[in-house]
């Protein structure tokens, strides 16, 4: 029988002006041995239709099993929201990330230094081409 499917920790990693919020949920690993890596997880959806429910789920197996915590997060979409606002949500949680999920998390789960962000599909290709954008502000 395969091993049970982790429970994530649901969190708000921002709300905007008119109180809408974007939510993500984090798959942390059983035992941590050191501050884990960050993966920000992008679902698949050519960014236009879908949430992060919908992603796959082997990312949420063998991420937390090789020691990274996973954040699968929600994005605004397109066309409602321009290309720079789901690049802003990704920004925006980036530091989130660095910034508030250390204390939701405890000391020494994360490792605010090393994060990286990913995908499926069009979340993946949406990475890929604003990575130089996003090398330039990790340490926000």
């Amino acid at each position: 029988m395969p091993a049970p499917f982790p429970s994530p920790k649901t969190f708000i990693y921002k709300t905007d002006a008119t109180g809408c919020e974007t939510g993500c949920d984090v798959y942390v690993p059983e035992k941590i041995e050191r501050p884990c890596p960050i993966i920000i997880w992008m679902h698949y959806s050519g960014l236009v239709f879908d949430n992060r429910h919908a992603a796959g789920t082997h990312m949420f197996y063998s991420g937390p099993k090789r020691g990274y915590v996973v954040v699968n997060i929600d994005y605004r979409l397109a066309p409602q929201a321009k290309m720079n606002d789901i690049y802003q949500d990704v920004e925006d949680c980036a530091k989130w990330c660095r910034e508030v999920l250390p204390g939701l998390l405890g000391q020494g789960v994360v490792d605010t230094e090393r994060l990286v962000i990913g995908g499926g599909s069009c979340g993946k290709c949406r990475e890929a081409r604003r990575r130089r954008h996003f090398m330039m502000l990790t340490h926000v």
